[in-house]
């Protein structure tokens, strides 16, 4: 039996849903997100704090631009998140191997730099009609291919990187998920059926480490004093190197 839809795209859900709706949102490409600045690091030289702090700027830049992306005047309009893209890994591979005896410091400055210079002529691109005249030739037909594409060419990086790491606990997830958003009856189960499915598996992980079942060094073991000592709030993200 078909499952009607609880939200449409013009409905306004109640904000506790709207929190919690965009916590899974972030949930859902955290893993994506995460790993291109865990690639551009260590190429850098970036020690654990220096990658840890490129993490937070990173879902900073991706919060403003999707409240842009998101607005009616300034961006599409559409519930389109920006995140990190694997398109920019050559282009930014190349800059890293030009630069990298300078040092993390000033690659990222040179980054921004090549950032900022990409985001003009994106806007000018966009704000002058350009893009329409591009959307002449490059169809949905030639765009939903190529998405798909990119995101079967992800998925060996999320097997060896994640899901192998610790099969049980994967396969826990991706039951969990396909029970919340399929088989359970509840609206709320069904909306937030990855977000229930991540905090559970989590907390399972928890209750196990604490227990001594998951040791140090186990992949799914949790150890909350590294989340104590880090620090929570990080005021220079807006080009914090310059």
């Amino acid at each position: 039996m078909a499952k009607k839809l609880v939200y449409g795209v013009n409905d306004v859900p109640p904000f506790p849903i709207l929190v919690l709706a965009g916590a899974q949102h972030v949930l859902t490409l955290f893993g994506a997100t995460t790993l291109v600045p865990l690639i551009f690091g260590p190429a850098m030289g970036m020690d654990q704090l220096q990658i840890a702090a490129l993490i937070s700027c990173v879902y900073f830049g991706m919060g403003v631009a999707t409240l842009i992306q998101t607005h009616p005047k300034l961006g599409s309009g559409l519930p389109i998140v920006q995140g990190s893209s694997f398109s920019f890994i050559p282009p930014v591979m190349t800059i890293i191997g030009a630069y990298q005896a300078m040092g993390p410091e000033v690659i990222m400055q040179y980054l921004g730099g090549a950032l900022i210079v990409g985001g003009i002529t994106l806007s000018v691109i966009g704000y002058t009609g350009i893009i329409g005249y591009i959307r002449k030739i490059i169809t949905p037909v030639v765009i939903g291919p190529t998405i798909m594409a990119i995101g079967f060419s992800l998925a060996p990086t999320a097997i060896q990187f994640n899901a192998a790491n610790y099969w049980p606990v994967s396969l826990m997830v991706v039951a969990l998920i396909f029970f919340f958003g399929l088989v359970s009856k509840n609206r709320f189960a069904n909306i937030f059926a990855i977000l229930s499915s991540i905090v559970l598996t989590y907390l399972v992980c928890l209750g196990l480490s604490m227990a001594g079942i998951f040791p140090a060094g186990h992949p799914a073991h949790i150890d909350l004093a590294r989340v104590a000592e880090a620090p929570w709030l990080r005021y220079n993200v807006i080009m914090p190197w310059g």
